[in-house]
């Protein structure tokens, strides 16, 4: 996927009154992971990722490859944190599947 010649200008952090949207970077794996096992019950049901329990390993790597992906604009993954407790995700969303032509 070729990126227009001006790429857009996408932040890596989006902070809120209560919450800190940010982009998935390694080291967060522990906390994602922590995350999709607390909710595993509701999330595989709707997830198309979710169909197996993942390691802390198998999540860490997701993160690193979709930080990789954020930077090179292929996929843009958000991870959303509260911000009165830095170490606990409670969600994600992003922008996927983009057309930048």
């Amino acid at each position: 996927m070729d990126l227009p010649l001006e790429s857009p200008t996408i932040p890596d952090v989006i902070e809120t009154e209560r919450l800190v949207i940010r982009s998935p970077m390694p080291g967060d794996g522990l906390a994602v992971n922590a995350a999709i096992l607390e909710t595993w019950d509701a999330l595989h049901h709707w997830m198309p990722w979710a169909r197996e329990r993942p390691t802390v390993e198998e999540t860490e790597e997701r993160m690193r490859q979709s930080r990789t992906n954020f930077v090179n604009r292929v996929d843009l993954p958000m991870l959303v944190w509260l911000r009165e407790r830095p170490t606990v995700v409670v969600g994600g969303t992003g922008l996927h599947r983009m057309d930048w032509a």
